[in-house]
C-alpha cells in the first residue's frame, strides 16, 4: 500500500467514525425528545414540568375559573391545579398532559392539553 492509499484509508476511516458518532447523538437526541411527558408514577422520583395521564373519574371540583382535579397513571395518582380555561375536549378519563410544576403535593398547571385523536390541543388557540 502506497502513500497516497494509506491517506485516503485513513480519511474514510475518520469520516465513518465521526457518521457513526453523529448518528448516536442525533439518536439519543431524538429518542429523549419523545418522551414528551412524565407519568404521574415519575413525580416523586425526578423533576418534572410535563406530566400526562387520564383524568380520575370524579375528581374534578371547580370554583369560578379555578379547577381542581386529579390524573393517574397504572400506579400514583396526583392532585392537580389549575387557573384558566380548559380545553373543549378535557373531560374524565381521557388523556391530557399538563405543564407546570410541583408545589407541595399538587402540580400546578400553567397550561392543559386535551388528546384529540393523536394530537393534544390546548383550551387557549393562538
Amino acid at each position: 500500500m502506497n502513500k497516497k492509499h494509506y491517506k485516503r484509508l485513513c480519511s474514510t476511516l475518520w469520516v465513518t467514525v465521526l457518521l457513526v458518532i453523529s448518528a448516536y447523538f442525533f439518536i439519543d437526541a431524538i429518542s429523549s425528545g419523545m418522551h414528551f411527558y412524565a407519568d404521574p408514577s415519575d413525580v416523586g422520583t425526578r423533576s418534572v414540568s410535563h406530566i400526562g395521564g387520564k383524568v380520575k373519574e370524579g375528581s374534578i371540583q371547580r370554583k369560578d375559573n379555578h379547577y381542581l382535579f386529579q390524573v393517574y397513571d397504572q400506579n400514583n395518582t396526583i392532585q392537580v391545579s389549575f387557573d384558566g380555561t380548559l380545553p373543549p375536549l378535557f373531560k374524565e378519563d381521557r388523556m391530557v398532559v399538563l405543564i407546570g410544576g410541583m408545589q407541595d403535593d399538587t402540580f400546578v398547571a400553567k397550561r392543559v392539553y386535551a388528546k384529540h385523536d393523536e394530537y393534544y390541543r390546548s383550551g387557549v388557540e393562538s
